[in-house]
């Protein structure tokens, strides 16, 4: 974010944790994290 008048950066957004995924994507990423791995088995 930055701000025209004072010319300074006023924040920082970070797309990673910014809450803009699809529904979808959480069940997906916590299946993906807790699925068995080949060390696991």
């Amino acid at each position: 974010m930055f701000d025209k008048e004072s010319l300074q950066i006023t924040g920082i957004i970070d797309w990673e944790t910014a809450g803009w995924y699809p529904e979808v994507f959480i069940p997906a990423l916590w299946m993906d994290l807790t699925a068995p791995k080949e060390h696991d088995l």
